[in-house]
């Protein structure tokens, strides 16, 4: 999270009321998103696991699976075939484990704003 100024060259510095805010929240975010993700994730091989990348720059949280059937095993279904996963190997695991997590991440999100003193 960051506040920015424009400044007008006429003012001089003693007559601006300037606030500034830099956080790690992004950082602080995928983090948290990854270690609530993981026991979501199906793990046949826990190569899917494995595939999670995250990064956290500037004001931005990005997090992707670098294996293309990421997208298939999220929905629950073969978007090729249409043919729907049932058997997952892990309790707990399954389709919209992105989902779940987001949401869980998204709950957490308060005492990461404390922890960063944007809230008392």
């Amino acid at each position: 999270m960051s506040a920015k100024a424009v400044f007008d060259d006429a003012l001089a510095a003693d007559e601006l009321l300037i606030t500034e805010a830099a956080t790690n929240l992004p950082r602080m975010f995928v983090t948290q998103f990854r270690k609530n993700v993981i026991p979501f994730t199906p793990k046949k091989t826990g190569a899917l696991r494995r595939s999670i990348v995250t990064q956290a720059q500037g004001t931005t949280a990005k997090i992707a699976w670098r294996l293309p059937y990421a997208v298939d095993q999220n929905a629950g279904v073969d978007l090729k075939t249409g043919v729907r996963y049932k058997n997952y190997t892990t309790p707990g695991t399954g389709s919209g484990f992105k989902d779940k997590a987001l949401g869980l991440t998204i709950r957490q999100l308060d005492p990461m704003f404390r922890e960063v003193g944007l809230r008392k």
